[in-house]
């Protein structure tokens, strides 16, 4: 049998949080009668999973995080057609920086 097949294949099942040693493999693949052939579509397999377990694990860390998933506000691509009332014109403004730079005040409080 292929030793660095049988301990990727190992590895990648630690990884799973599958506890089996190498020689645990090795003795159910001979006991079995698995071909050589069989072995590498067994290491493909588990090491598909490992990186489902990966991918699924990542996706649920980036949703459970506060990281913005969709492009943020900014700016460049804020709506500022959508701005009405009696501020609008300082809330259009506020892209120059004026305000910030002549230290004015730019709270606005909707009502």
């Amino acid at each position: 049998m292929n030793d660095t097949l049988i301990e990727q294949i190992q590895a990648d099942a630690a990884a799973l949080d599958i506890k089996i040693t190498a020689q645990e493999i090795a003795l159910y693949l001979s006991e079995k009668k698995v071909p050589p052939e069989h072995l590498e579509a067994i290491k493909r397999f588990i090491a598909f999973l490992r990186k489902n377990q990966r991918d699924k694990a990542i996706s649920a860390l980036l949703q459970h995080s506060r990281i913005p998933q969709k492009e943020p506000s900014t700016f460049e691509n804020f709506d500022f057609s959508r701005v009405t009332g009696e501020h609008a014109a300082q809330i259009r403004n506020l892209p120059n920086l004026t305000a910030l730079y002549s230290r004015h005040n730019i709270t606005c409080c909707a009502r």
